[in-house]
């Protein structure tokens, strides 16, 4: 049931109709119309009166809707009302959790060898064949 649905973090909540939002934001990653594909958008989570925003679910037609916007997510960047918007796949607790403990493990296994400090760590596959990456910051 969540393998077409996406999670949006840092959408701004005092921005208007959350529905438009969200097909602009879609229409702008994936070049073409998204909102035929877009069942439906809600937010999860209680409202707070703090300025967090919570985070969004997106339900989607298909997995080829979902892998479009995954694709061209980098895009996000380059727009400055969408550049803090972070999609991620919609996973279950124990599946975040699983993953939590993957990372926590290559951080111990790299901090064995070396300092931690100037490695990033990503998660990268599909959902259940995640792996993780351990990449070298690099001094620009």
């Amino acid at each position: 049931m969540r393998k077409n649905n996406l999670i949006l973090y840092n959408l701004s909540e005092s921005e208007g109709i959350l529905k438009v939002n969200v097909d602009n934001l879609l229409k702008e990653i994936a070049g073409t119309d998204m909102e035929p594909d877009v069942i439906e958008v809600s937010r999860l989570g209680r409202k707070s009166d703090e300025s967090k925003s919570r985070p969004t679910l997106v339900q989607l037609v298909g997995q080829t809707s979902k892998n479009l916007i995954l694709a061209n997510c980098y895009k996000l960047k380059n727009y400055k009302v969408y550049y803090k918007v972070i999609i991620n796949h919609d996973l279950s607790k124990k599946d975040r959790e699983i993953n939590k403990k993957m990372l926590e493990d290559k951080k111990k296994e790299i901090g064995l060898r070396e300092d931690n400090v100037g490695w990033t760590f990503r998660l990268k596959g599909k959902p259940g064949d995640f792996h993780v990456l351990a990449f070298k910051k690099q001094n620009l």
